[in-house]
């Protein structure tokens, strides 16, 4: 009898996507202690919004995510730079309300600080 059957690689399965997410979890964590480090500029926002995405399934079922997206600009040592990063880790899609409220607490032509 093989050890490799479905009951038996099934919770295999869980266990390593599970410390995939632990591993990244953790990434993420030491990455926000890290910029608190970091040096910081004053920017301001040059676009705010919520983008839509849909999507459809090979049933026909369609399912649409909201994504916000935050671009602002910053100066460092006289030199003009462009960013989107809201927060580490990717960002996913979710309900529109979500979106809605990151992108509220950065409106267009408002002053935020930046991490680099």
């Amino acid at each position: 009898m093989s050890w490799f059957t479905v009951n038996n690689l099934l919770p295999l399965l869980f266990v390593g996507v599970g410390l995939i997410l632990i591993y990244t979890y953790f990434r993420n964590l030491a990455r926000v202690r890290d910029s608190a480090g970091w040096p910081t500029s004053q920017g301001t926002v040059v676009e705010s919004r919520v983008r839509e995405s849909t999507s459809r399934d090979q049933d026909g079922f369609t399912s649409t995510s909201y994504f916000p997206e935050v671009r602002y600009l910053y100066r460092v040592l006289g030199s003009e730079y462009e960013g989107n990063m809201i927060t580490f880790g990717s960002q996913s899609g979710g309900a529109q309300n979500k979106a809605v409220e990151v992108i509220n607490r950065y409106p267009t032509g408002s002053t935020v600080t930046v991490y680099y």
